[in-house]
């Protein structure tokens, strides 16, 4: 067990949930296939109660610390500058080019979001809370399926 590295993708988790439970508001200003709306609405809630799940553990334990992801400034600074891009993508894009683009970006982030969750498992000593955040990397996973399948020209697998 590590804790500095649970805490860390805890963290990073914590950033992403909160990130990713506001992406269904795309969907306020861009008219879509009711499939993939339903799917952005289930990834929004996903990180939602993900991201309310996270608060409570930190609550209740201490020793979990959300608020320090703990990035070296080339890496922040090359995160905010892919954000601007992919924000830019999204807001200037339609049809198949706007769903194909908020695909692209769900599939990214919840490859990441179920990495960080299985790692800060292994790395958690409490059986109960690991179980959880295995089951949250999985769920994770999940959806990442879906937006694949969705991703793929009909017919391949």
């Amino acid at each position: 067990m590590d804790l500095p590295t649970r805490n860390n993708a805890l963290a990073l988790l914590d950033e992403l949930l909160n990130e990713e439970k506001h992406v269904s508001k795309l969907l306020m200003i861009k008219r879509e296939s009711p499939e993939l709306n339903r799917l952005i609405k289930s990834i929004s809630e996903t990180a939602g109660r993900g991201a309310d799940r996270l608060k409570a553990l930190a609550k209740k334990n201490p020793g979990h610390y959300l608020a320090a992801t703990a990035l070296p400034p080339g890496e922040t600074a090359t995160r905010e500058s892919i954000a601007k891009v992919k924000q830019h993508l999204l807001l200037h894009s339609s049809g198949g080019e706007f769903e194909f683009q908020l695909l692209l970006t769900q599939a990214q982030a919840l490859n990441y979001g179920s990495h960080l969750a299985k790692v800060a498992a292994a790395n958690e000593p409490q059986p109960a809370v690991a179980r959880e955040l295995s089951a949250l990397s999985a769920r994770l996973n999940d959806l990442l399926e879906q937006v694949l399948a969705m991703m793929r020209p009909h017919g391949k697998a």
